[in-house]
């Protein structure tokens, strides 16, 4: 049997450890505390690296400040989850250049009465258009009127016809918020914009602080604001480290991007790794930020009462549809999303945004060949809420049945009172799993009942070495049916 625990580690308490994707290939509550990375303006009071529940989208606005990174992954956290037990900690920001736009207004001036739609991040401004007003008063009041959204992302100026929109934030995750603006009635005035998105933040900054200033407590979902490996990197390195048995803190991660189906499958078989979720949406209005805040948060609600949650279809509340038909995905493009560790959101009717199906990252194993034992998120929410429900149960069972060690005794006698042994744990250990199998997460635990191992471990004094296997239950996602014509 494996080693759980170092030798020299001589601190009494129950150390489980969760190994994901050892199958053929082919009690505890669950904490569903979710913390987001970000930035801060100037004007939020919270200070750098250092963590702060959020209470509320007022809440996330004075620690944040109104338009910054964080305020608006908290917005959209607490859309999706206005239930959610929301956290935020700021990293300090880039010294680097912020991303900026430009809108540009043309001939003139305006023939007739209209109306320029502005929108930014997938929410919208209307800004009347007089008849006979020029570019220059057009592009003046578009300005003013989008500087009056204080929860934007963006500030504007004008001069001479064009609207330079600035990200408040420095750095490149700037370069993600998406913008465009035209006129609801022609009237002689055109409109151009520079881009789709803004373009020229520059200098990234670093999650590793903030992480570091977590690492103290549990938060079950980390959300990334951006798609840059290298942050990711930080924060799944994290909860890699904290979910091995002398920490016992069992986390994930999730980020988005709305890249092209080859960058994001690129970036997912990248981080290839079971506690991480790549959430992808290509063109999407809002940031990889909001989208995987959003997403985490509804996965924080339902996974805290069943860790087997199929997520199929679930509609992320406050997530909005593409802008453009063709960046809708194709069916081959879900298809090759699905096998490369990527979770795809699809549009779905009534104008909302749904997940297609929720996978880890962890599409292939270490020679690159297809492993898909780890795919579906369940694989690893189920195992991780039965490490748990062992930890939080094992001290009652010690505490009822009792704190000393011995053999099995012979068959058809009974060890003495206040013993444990490795049958009396085996047993403890299979109530657990039956109990887990009555709430449909896990399945065959009588047909896999030889796998379920206890003994004595004979180096380290007064320890018990366990092996239980965790047949995660199988979500249904497809049906196939051939509907023939027979008359």
């Amino acid at each position: 049997m494996a080693t759980i625990l170092d030798t020299s580690n001589k601190v009494p308490g129950a150390y489980v450890k969760v190994t994901l994707g050892v199958g053929q290939a082919s009690g505890a509550a669950i904490d569903s505390r979710v913390m987001l990375y970000g930035n801060k303006t100037s004007t939020g009071v919270a200070t750098v690296a250092t963590p702060y529940q959020i209470a509320s989208v007022d809440d996330a606005r004075d620690l944040f400040g109104a338009g910054s990174e964080l305020f608006r992954m908290a917005r959209a956290a607490l859309t999706a989850n206005p239930l959610c037990q929301l956290f935020g900690i700021a990293a300090t920001e880039s010294a680097g250049q912020a991303a900026s736009g430009t809108i540009t207004f043309g001939s003139g001036p305006a023939s007739k009465a209209s109306t320029v739609r502005v929108f930014v991040g997938g929410e919208v401004i209307f800004v009347p258009v007089a008849a006979t007003d020029t570019v220059s008063a057009i592009a003046t009041a578009v300005a003013a009127a989008i500087n009056k959204m204080s929860d934007w992302p963006v500030t504007a100026s004008a001069l001479a016809g064009a609207v330079t929109l600035t990200a408040k934030q420095k750095g490149p995750r700037g370069n993600d918020i998406a913008y465009f603006a035209d006129l609801e009635v022609s009237c002689a005035v055109t409109v151009t914009l520079a881009a789709a998105r803004l373009t020229s933040g520059a200098t990234s900054d670093s999650l590793q602080n903030a992480s570091d200033a977590t690492i103290g407590s549990r938060y079950r979902y980390h959300v990334a604001p951006g798609s840059d490996t290298t942050n990711i990197g930080i924060l799944v390195t994290r909860v890699n480290a904290t979910a091995q048995p002398a920490e016992g803190r069992r986390e994930l991660v999730v980020f988005a991007t709305y890249d092209t189906p080859a960058n994001a499958i690129t970036l997912a078989t990248g981080r290839n790794d079971a506690r991480a979720q790549c959430v992808w949406a290509e063109g999407a209005w809002q940031t990889p930020g909001e989208m995987a805040a959003a997403v985490a948060a509804v996965r924080a609600a339902k996974e805290a009462t069943d860790a087997a949650y199929n997520f199929d279809g679930e509609v992320i509340p406050g997530l909005v549809p593409r802008r453009l038909e063709a960046d809708k995905p194709t069916a081959s493009e879900l298809v090759g999303a699905l096998n490369n560790g990527v979770t795809p959101l699809v549009d779905v009717s009534g104008g909302k945004v749904a997940i297609c199906r929720s996978i880890t990252t962890k599409s292939q194993d270490a020679l690159g060949n297809p492993d898909y034992r780890t795919i579906d998120t369940a694989s690893v929410v189920v195992p991780d809420y039965i490490a748990d429900d062992i930890a939080a149960t094992w001290p009652g069972f010690v505490s009822t049945a009792g704190a000393k060690l011995a053999e099995n005794p012979p068959e058809g006698k009974a060890p003495p009172a206040g013993v444990v042994t490795p049958k009396m744990a085996r047993d403890f250990l299979y109530g657990r799993l039956k109990a887990a199998e009555e709430s449909a997460l896990v399945e065959n635990v009588d047909a896999r009942l030889a796998e379920l191992t206890v003994s004595i471990n004979q180096v380290a004094s007064g320890r018990l070495d366990a092996s239980i296997p965790v047949d995660v239950v199988k979500l249904l996602h497809q049906f196939g049916a051939d509907v023939r014509q027979v008359g």
